[in-house]
């Protein structure tokens, strides 16, 4: 009752256009009157949402004050963003349901994401804007302001923030441990006078050294899963890379933070950051005689009980032109490596901003034309060629306004030195000469969709409509090098991992051309090139017709395959998997299965409305969202019902 008064009396008294009578403060242009949109009402809703029942479109957002409060901020920077900052035909073209412009609501104040140089951070030392942080000179330490590196920097950006090459850049902090443990173990021994052979002493300080660094890296894991970021709405969503450091030193950095993932936090959970990424290399890790072999099988392992790692090919035809260094990946699947304006790899760079293009809604305007399944294939392709011209367009009116922040607009990625060629930057100096080196991306929702509207069937279904599938990624990529020649900036595809965007599409389509069935029916749009969940296919054969596509998807593109449950006792199929992927031309895959545990006796499984064990309704549930986990009750509406779909593959 209280509730209800509260929110009535909230809305009652606000001015009766407080929104507008903020956008004409901030530009005199009236409004765009011509938008379809009720934006007032949009307010109106998330302020009721945040004294009830919130919902975000990113499961990483906590239902909490500070949730409520970045969600609501969110609505209002989106709202003004679309009123008096886009041009018109972005506007229409974003509200109507033609493309999603992501993260709109950072639209005017940074960029999408990072892989941190945390080797030059570690070895330099940084400033957070509140002192001097000094080079760590033991383990524990290093990975203490590993945590505060990632924080800070997801405070100063939209997106994922990553680490390329956690094991080489931390290999050096084994070194100086050991040094450690040895003077104060000798010191110890002298002590007591106690006699040990040189061997024995050795033995002593590698168990030590072992021991210092799994607690070390179990911190690590422990903070990335409890500290926040975005003023406490969730937590930093990290990544972090390795698998290919051959050295003594680098081995028991990987061994050790995989150990420590697998343990889990206080009571075994799964920990939902980082998303760990191994990183496939021949010669390094593939063959059984390659020296971190060892490590991959144990990477392995791991992936079966607790959903990560996932895993990168550096050997894939796209792939393989860059050393293992270069490469890495970040977020959901995000993919910097190319560069038209500089130094080529992935530390120090990231993806400046990606719009997503509405692939199903394109395909129904193409039938309403008519004609035949090839004729309308046709003028569908005409339609993806124009829709992709407008993302670049719109995409160079965001970088407009991204290039023209000042390194104090981004205090820790520029002003520490972070971006590539942001060295020589003073605090006044504007972000075009570090943010040229970024990448932009069109992303794209709902081939499956296309090709049912289209022929009547998917690329699951029917594998003569695979090539159908390259043609259009084709005609995409053809887009985005064109554009990259003609405006000097590295344009890419990114296949979108969408999350509200899954069911944001399909709800504007739904009023456009009814209750299609299948393609709106059932609530989402398919992600990317992916097979539908709900399609019965042999792991092996999804895993071979989705590799085709990687090599277009050049801004990030994984693919995934499916258990009934943990595959813990079946390693040799995850081995035979990443081998077929690897052979087939992958460029990253990860597996899927459902994991619940009982926050009553914490055990896990996977579990009905109650725990088997004691009874508890209180349950636990991960799935992995897009390309990172997160827990069930918080996915969107569109990943909900996908979820519900999921068929396993073997």
């Amino acid at each position: 009752m209280f509730e209800r008064k509260l929110e009535s009396a909230a809305v009652a008294h606000m001015p009766k256009n407080p929104l507008l009578r903020v956008l004409n403060l901030e530009n005199p242009n009236p409004p765009k009157k011509s938008l379809p949109r009720n934006i007032l009402n949009s307010i109106y809703d998330t302020l009721k949402a945040s004294l009830s029942d919130f919902k975000s479109d990113n499961a990483n957002i906590k239902k909490s004050p500070s949730g409520k409060m970045l969600n609501f901020g969110s609505t209002i920077s989106n709202a003004y963003t679309i009123e008096t900052v886009l041009s018109e035909k972005f506007a229409k073209a974003h509200t109507g349901g033609d493309i999603h412009i992501h993260d709109l609501d950072y639209y005017n104040f940074t960029v999408n994401c990072l892989q941190v140089p945390l080797n030059k951070l570690l070895k330099g030392g940084f400033n957070t804007g509140n002192g001097y942080i000094r080079p760590p000179k033991r383990i524990a330490s290093a990975t203490s302001l590993v945590a505060i590196i990632l924080q800070s920097e997801q405070n100063d950006q939209f997106g994922g923030v990553g680490i390329a090459n956690f094991d080489f850049d931390m290999a050096d902090f084994v070194v100086l441990e050991r040094k450690n443990i040895a003077k104060n173990l000798s010191a110890d021994l002298s002590k007591f006078n106690a006699n040990y052979s040189e061997e024995d002493f050795n033995r002593l300080v590698e168990e030590k050294l072992d021991n210092a660094i799994f607690q070390a890296m179990e911190g690590l894991i422990h903070n990335l899963n409890t500290m926040h970021s975005r003023a406490g709405a969730q937590v930093p969503f990290t990544s972090i890379n390795l698998g290919c450091d051959t050295t003594v030193e680098g081995r028991l950095i990987t061994k050790n933070f995989l150990l420590a993932y697998k343990a889990g936090l206080g009571n075994g959970e799964i920990p939902i950051f980082p998303q760990v990424i191994f990183k496939i290399k021949e010669g390094i890790n593939f063959e059984p005689a390659a020296p971190n072999y060892d490590l991959l099988q144990l990477a392995i392992e791991i992936a079966a009980t607790r959903l990560n790692p996932t895993f990168l090919f550096c050997d894939s035809s796209f792939n393989k032109k860059f050393s293992h260094k270069q490469l890495g990946t970040m977020g959901c699947r995000t993919r910097v490596v190319e560069n038209v304006n500089g130094v080529e790899g992935t530390e120090g760079r990231g993806n400046l901003s990606f719009t997503s293009m509405n692939l199903p809604r394109l395909a129904l305007l193409a039938q309403s034309e008519g004609g035949s399944a090839s004729e309308i294939f046709e003028s569908f392709l005409e339609k993806v060629v124009n829709g992709a011209n407008l993302v670049i367009e719109q995409l160079l009116e965001r970088y407009a306004i991204q290039k023209n922040l000042k390194v104090e607009d981004i205090p820790f990625m520029l002003g520490q030195k972070l971006y590539v060629d942001s060295e020589n930057l003073s605090p006044k100096d504007y972000a075009e000469a570090a943010f040229k080196n970024g990448t932009m991306a069109i992303g794209f929702i709902g081939i499956a969709e296309v090709l049912k509207i289209i022929f009547g069937q998917h690329h699951g279904e029917n594998e003569e409509l695979i090539a159908k599938v390259e043609e259009i990624l084709a005609t995409l990529k053809a887009q985005t090098d064109k554009a990259t020649k003609e405006h000097g900036m590295n344009f890419s595809i990114i296949a979108t991992p969408a999350e509200g965007l899954s069911h944001k599409f399909t709800g504007i389509d739904e009023k456009k051309f009814g209750n299609v069935d299948w393609v709106i029916s059932k609530g989402f749009y398919t992600n990317g090139f992916h097979i539908p969940v709900d399609y019965a296919i042999n792991a092996y054969k999804k895993l071979e017709i989705e590799a085709k596509f990687h090599k277009y998807c050049l801004g990030g593109h994984i693919s995934y395959t499916e258990f009934e449950s943990s595959p813990e006792h079946n390693l040799v199929v995850l081995n035979e998997a990443i081998k077929r992927a690897k052979s087939a031309d992958s460029g990253y895959i990860g597996f899927n299965f459902p994991y619940d545990q009982c926050n009553g006796c914490h055990e896990h499984g996977v579990f009905e409305d109650t725990c088997p064990h004691c009874g508890s309704e209180n349950i636990m549930r991960v799935r992995r969202v897009t390309g990172y986990l997160g827990y069930l009750n918080n996915f969107t509406k569109g990943k909900t019902k996908e979820e519900k779909l999921r068929k396993s593959h073997y």
